[in-house]
């Protein structure tokens, strides 16, 4: 799946409405902020996490484990 990094270090509100971008966090995002996510990007967790185990529920790729993903992506990247 392709789209934009939108980095996110702390809760930011997000319309609902489908957007394809890579929602890119350091730990798990708030649940109603992923449905607007294409795909999912985090540094800690692992295939068994909260983040990854909602992003299934919703349909949404999902990597995590990623060292150091809010520093070497940036927003608006695509």
């Amino acid at each position: 799946m392709e789209g934009v990094v939108r980095v996110a270090l702390t809760h930011i509100k997000f319309s609902l409405r489908p957007v394809r971008f890579w929602y890119v966090r350091p730990l798990t995002p708030p649940g109603p902020t992923l449905l607007a996510a294409g795909g999912l990007v985090m540094e800690v967790g692992g295939m068994m996490t909260h983040g990854s185990v909602v992003a299934r529920e919703y349909g949404i790729p999902a990597i995590v484990g990623v060292q150091q993903a809010t520093e070497r992506l940036k927003t608006g990247q695509g």
